[in-house]
Parts: structure tokens; sequence; C-alpha cells
């Protein structure tokens, strides 16, 4: 038995054709998921410094401020006491928690995100060869996990030339001109992003194609997921003053642009614009991508595969999966998620409510109909907590706050929030 998973620092569901994207290129992740399990509702629990801390640790947060290390990595301790082999492939800049990981090896891809570089040279084309070559190589009976860890798509997004320009017709019809766009702003505008979640794409596709010709000698499993998202579309306003080309600015120096001039520069460069303040905790930002593939003659991997899943579903859940994979124990010691396999079986009942936080004071809960988010920096001197509550799944954006208008919703989601997922500073008072 073999287990392949991939999973990203930040890649977004809304840059993805299989999670409702209608113009950004991405048939490889398309075509896995016609051939897979997509979970619409995968959200992270941390999506600060510590983003996919659950990926590494099975554990959820105790408090809005946890640190991964305070965790250890009991499940992948299972793992190699089972004699289970993992190899895990990093990039340099990636987050640090896969370290915490039980490995029987680790390759540090000697790659880093530079500015333009060649299609097959950014780290995750890389990270791709290296785990195709594993794929080949003949082994024992020994079951092992292969796993890439990736960047996903980089800060600031700077994917080479020829695929940063591939999506700036659809802005130009738009009225944004690659003229627009100065060095300072490239890396941040949204062609730019799209452009490089399409690169990922086409190697997520070699990869899948090599997990295909591995799969048919023993049972595989494909994960892929990610440990934050992004509000790509947003631009701040000083982004925008920056978009504003210098050839423009050249015309009258003295005469920087007005407001007015720069919320019409800044429109063009954001469309589709979303007027909306930007939110930490957001759909864009906690809402993640998690599809399950199972590769097996069995019942199992015929009924669900080009299906949906509609359960709440963690970060934390793909350590129980795993452990549940590899036919190990699944305990709350190992891990406090849940299989994502038993879940698809529906074997026990689907989680009302989801908690996360950034580690710098915003909380946020997530049920089916509602999300509630709580800014703990403001609520510290208010009477109430500083909550936003929006309709799910209808304010896709979450530009309308139901707080006011549903207090008793936004009340009862703060009172369970307080009691999962404690703000750091309330619990410290009461020790």
């Amino acid at each position: 038995m073999q287990a392949i998973v991939v999973t990203f620092d930040r890649l977004a569901t809304t840059a993805l054709g299989c999670y409702g994207n209608e113009w950004i290129e991405t048939p490889h992740f398309d075509r896995l998921a016609s051939q897979a399990v997509v979970f619409d509702r995968h959200f992270a629990e941390h999506v600060g410094v510590s983003a996919g801390m659950g990926f590494g640790t099975g554990r959820l947060p105790k408090d809005a401020s946890t640190r991964p290390y305070e965790f250890e990595a009991a499940w992948s301790m299972l793992t190699g006491i089972a004699e289970i082999e993992l190899d895990l492939l990093t990039e340099f800049d990636v987050l640090p928690w896969s370290m915490m990981l039980n490995k029987t090896s680790r390759t540090l891809i000697a790659a880093r995100h530079e500015p333009d570089p060649k299609p097959d040279e950014i780290p995750f084309a890389c990270l791709v060869r290296a785990a195709c070559e594993r794929l080949v190589v003949p082994r024992g009976e020994a079951s092992r996990i292969v796993w890439l860890h990736s960047a996903g798509v980089p800060e600031p997004w700077l994917p080479p030339e020829g695929f940063a320009t591939l999506y700036f017709d659809e802005y130009e019809e738009r009225g944004c001109e690659t003229a627009f766009v100065s060095q300072d702003n490239w890396g941040t505008h949204p062609a730019a992003y799209a452009g490089y979640a399409s690169l990922l794409d086409h190697w997520l596709g070699e990869l899948v194609t090599a997990v295909e010709a591995a799969s048919k000698t023993e049972p595989t499993l494909l994960v892929v997921a990610a440990a934050r998202g992004c509000d790509w579309m947003t631009l701040s306003a000083e982004q925008a003053k920056r978009s504003v080309s210098e050839e423009a600015l050249s015309t009258s120096p003295e005469s920087p642009p007005s407001s007015e001039e720069v919320v019409e520069q800044r429109d063009k460069v954001i469309e589709p614009l979303i007027p909306r303040e930007a939110i930490p905790l957001s759909d864009t930002i906690t809402r993640t991508p998690l599809l399950l593939r199972l590769f097996d003659p069995g019942p199992f991997s015929s009924e669900f595969a080009g299906t949906r899943s509609n359960r709440l579903v963690q970060t934390a859940d793909l350590s129980a999966t795993l452990l549940d994979y590899f036919q190990l124990p699944v305990t709350q010691s190992l891990s406090e998620g849940r299989s994502l396999l038993q879940e698809l079986a529906e074997t026990q009942s689907p989680r009302e409510m989801v908690c996360f936080t950034d580690g710098a004071g915003s909380r946020g809960i997530r049920t089916a109909e509602w999300s509630c988010l709580v800014d703990d920096a403001v609520s510290a001197d208010a009477a109430e907590p500083a909550a936003k509550l929006f309709a799910k799944p209808e304010d896709i954006w979450e530009v309308n706050d139901l707080s006011g208008q549903r207090r008793d919703v936004a009340a009862s989601l703060v009172a369970r929030l307080n009691e999962i997922l404690p703000a750091a500073k309330a619990e410290r008072h009461s020790q």
C-alpha cells in the first residue's frame, strides 16, 4: 500500500475550475476532481504563521495563539513503528510544521522562488520530478507515504513571464492594460496569481500521471490539500497607487494621482471587483482545496469517484485518514481529526462546526449555515465581542454582516467558539 500526499502552504479554491472558477485553466485539477472526491467545506484550523500545523500534528489549536511546537506528531511516530516509510520532499520556502513528521527520509529540494523562473524550474516542478523518480524505484513489501510539501503560489506571485501574462487579456477586456502594472505591483496582480495557479496545475498533472502508473501494482491513496487560501482578487489602496504606471505619473510629477484616480485604477486592476473590507478569516482564506482519490479495484473507490462532499472537514483530518488507510488505530491521543474515508462512508454523524484562528487575535467558527468571526483585539475593550456574522452559502464574499439582526445566532456561536477555541488573553487571565 502507498499514499501520495501533496500539501500546499497557499492555494485558493477560487482559482480552481473544480471549485467554480470559470476562466483560469486548471484542467488537471479538474480531471482529478472528476475521478476523486472533492471536499467543498474543508477548513484550515490555523491560517497564520502556523498554517498547516494540523497536517503535521493531527492536533487542533488549544487557543487562539497556539503554535505548532506545542504538539508532537504522534500519529507519524506510529507509522514509523508500523514500518511505513515516509519520504518527505520539501522546498526551502515552506512553513516549518513538516519538520515534526517522523520521516524515513527527507529531501530538501534545492529550488527557491526566483523572479521569472523557467516553467520547469519552479520549486513544485522539482518536487514532482523527485516524486516521480521515487514512484518508479523498485522496493520491498513495506508500505510507504510519499509526501510533497510545497509553498504553492508564493508571495509575491512571480510565475515565468509566459504564465504571468497568460491572463492579462482577461483584464485588458475590462480596461486594465499591462502598461498599468508597475514592477512593484507585478507580483500582486490577480492575472499573475492566475498564471501561477495554471502552472501548478500543469505539474500536478505530471504527478497524477505517475501516480496512476504506480497504482497499477498496489492500492494507492492520493490526497491534495492546502493549508490556507488567498484573497487574491483584492488589492489595497496602496497597491493600487503603485499600479499606476511610472510613465503616467511622469507626465505630471508634482501632481500625484487623486483618490478618485486611485479608486478608478484599483477597480481596473482587481476586476471582477468585489467591494468588501478585508477580513483575516474570510472563506477565501480559511476554506482550502481538498481532493482525495483512492486507486483500488474495490467498491469504495468506484462508489465515490467523481463525487463531492459537503461535510465539514479540517486539515487535522489528514493524519486520521492516513492512519485509517494503513489500518492503524485512530485514537484521540494520536489525532484529533477524523478519517475522511469514514466521513465518506458516513459511519459517524457529520460535524456541526469547525473553528479556526490566525494566531494574532482573530478567531472564527463555521457551520453549514453560518460563519461567525471574532476580533479579540477589538473585543478586549468592548462590552460585547466584536463579532461578524455571515449567512452561508449565500453570502459568498461576506459582505452582509447580520450580527445586528441575528444577535441570538451570533451569541450562540460566540459561546461555542469560546468553549472550543478560547481567546488566548481570556485563558491567561483564568490561570
